[in-house]
């Protein structure tokens, strides 16, 4: 088979959605079908195609923005700023599309909702879209960014929900997943519970030294959601109860520099270790003693699947799919989220019981090589596409600019109700260099709490870069240089309509 493996994000990055579609393609490809992929850029700034193709994004930008606009200012003046950004972002992906050779695949596998619904809107007739939904975005949000109105939860449920209609096949990673998307009948869109699935690393640990101190490992991008915050406090607990140990935190994101900052303040400099963004982090797994996931949301994450493979315990919250991958006291522990004082007592039950640990690795490691092999998964999926390729294809969806398909419930809810309307202001930024900036390709790029991109701009050869119509909120920065990807990143708390310049250095730090 020709498949075309789509998303939006950036493709390679750090994280499940990633590492799912890099042992996807790789089985696939080991088994002899022919694979080609469609993502972002890692440096943000073009849609590319694996075979080299690659479409500048902002130049279609400039010509989508300006007829969202003019839509939602004539017939929807109600919607937020961020559901523009999210319009404007969807069309130019789906305009970015329809330059790719998308008919010459016998199938096209899409990753998230906004790419799944940019390809239905293409009308590509005779082939399947199959979607496969990591997450329940909607869900997420109401975690990550309580502050949502409920116009824009609207808007992404009724994403969500759309793009698995129109779909020609719907894959969940568990059963937590499957459930977010109860409103879609069988009848409609085929649907199949597929867990992920690893090859068996079968990496050899490094001995350790019998005196060696204990180490916990916390394999997680740096972000709010991840819960980060709440293992340093829970850590703390357990230093203040004498029992020695290391941390490793494997991982890069927005919160590097607040993370480091709250270990300072909570005494725990010579505990914790930042190890940033790896690519043997199977092998560092390998040399820890148990395996924690403080996070507020997730799936079922691949960090779990790791660890079990790895022979590790692992704490975990009792959060989404989570509780179909651990059960408590067989294969590791469930914890409850935001609870630090239940976290340290669970860690200070196995640092002192190396045997327990022993146990519950081996256990985990058996369910893992029962349950998460990636041959399995890959199988399971062939057979999806298998059987979409037999349906019969006829998507002939109108590709009206904005989406109106997707747009007439939540306008027929919210026109004429007032919201508040956020103040808007301006953000300014500066890299702080010692060298010359003239001359060098570097972006800025300001994305929400949930990581989607709002803005782009390009830094001046001054280093300042300017976003504006922001409303108040919790934003990631990002800033990337040429086609390194992501280079440097911080949280920004915005508060008020004008704020003060922020400044970031340049280039950042070492070892990130």
């Amino acid at each position: 088979m020709k498949i075309l493996i789509v998303t939006h994000l950036a493709y390679p990055r750090v994280g499940g959605v990633s590492t799912y579609m890099r042992g996807l393609m790789d089985e696939l490809t080991r088994l002899g079908h022919e694979v080609s992929f469609i993502a972002h850029s890692t440096d943000l700034n073009a849609i590319y195609h694996s075979s080299g193709m690659r479409i500048d994004k902002h130049s279609i930008a400039r010509r989508v923005e300006p007829v969202v606009n003019k839509f939602f200012d004539r017939y929807f003046p109600e919607a937020s700023q961020w559901m523009r950004w999210r319009e404007t972002a969807r069309l130019v992906f789906e305009t970015a599309l329809r330059e790719f050779p998308l008919l010459a695949y016998d199938v096209i596998h899409a990753q998230d909702p906004l790419a799944a619904r940019a390809l239905e809107r293409c009308a590509i007739r005779r082939i399947p879209v199959v979607v496969t939904y990591h997450n329940v975005k909607a869900i997420e949000w109401r975690v990550s960014d309580p502050s949502k109105h409920p116009m824009e939860l609207d808007y992404i449920r009724r994403e969500e929900l759309l793009s698995a209609r129109r779909a020609d096949a719907a894959i969940f990673p568990c059963t937590w997943v499957r459930n977010g998307f109860d409103t879609v009948p069988p009848s409609l869109t085929p649907s199949y519970v597929i867990p992920y699935g690893l090859f068996n690393p079968a990496i050899n640990a490094t001995p350790k030294a019998p005196l060696e101190m204990p180490i916990i490992a916390c394999p997680a991008r740096l972000v709010p959601i991840k819960g980060h915050i709440y293992l340093l406090e829970a850590l703390a607990l357990v230093n203040r109860r004498g029992y020695p140990f290391r941390c490793w935190f494997i991982g890069d994101g927005i919160l590097w520099q607040s993370l480091r900052e709250h270990t300072h303040a909570y005494g725990l400099e010579a505990a914790v270790e930042f190890l940033g963004a790896r690519d043997d982090v199977q092998q560092l797994l390998s040399r820890a003693d148990l395996v924690v996931l403080p996070t507020l949301h997730d799936t079922f994450p691949f960090a779990v699947i790791e660890a079990q493979w790895a022979g590790k315990p692992v704490v975990a919250s009792r959060v989404g799919g989570i509780p179909e991958m651990i059960t408590s006291g067989v294969n590791g522990f469930l914890v409850d989220p935001r609870n630090a004082a239940q976290l340290a007592e669970t860690l200070c039950q196995l640092l002192d019981s190396p045997r327990q640990r022993l146990r519950l690795g081996t256990q985990g490691q058996e369910r893992a090589a029962q349950r998460w092999a990636l041959p399995k998964m890959v199988c399971d999926t062939i057979g999806v596409y298998q059987e979409a390729m037999q349906k019969q294809q006829n998507r002939d969806n109108p590709a009206e600019l904005p989406d109106i398909e997707l747009l007439g419930p939540i306008m027929r809810r919210w026109v004429g109700v007032r919201r508040p309307q956020d103040a808007e202001g301006t953000l300014t930024g500066e890299l702080v260099s010692h060298g010359d900036l003239s001359g060098r390709a570097i972006t800025a790029h300001l994305t929400d709490a949930s990581g989607i991109l709002v803005q782009s701009r390009a830094v001046d050869s001054h280093g300042v870069f300017v976003f504006d119509h922001i409303p108040p909120g919790t934003y990631g920065l990002i800033v990337t240089e040429g086609s390194e990807g992501w280079s440097g990143s911080d949280l920004v708390e915005i508060h008020a309509a004008t704020f003060e310049r922020y400044r970031m250095a340049w280039p950042p730090i070492s070892g990130r």
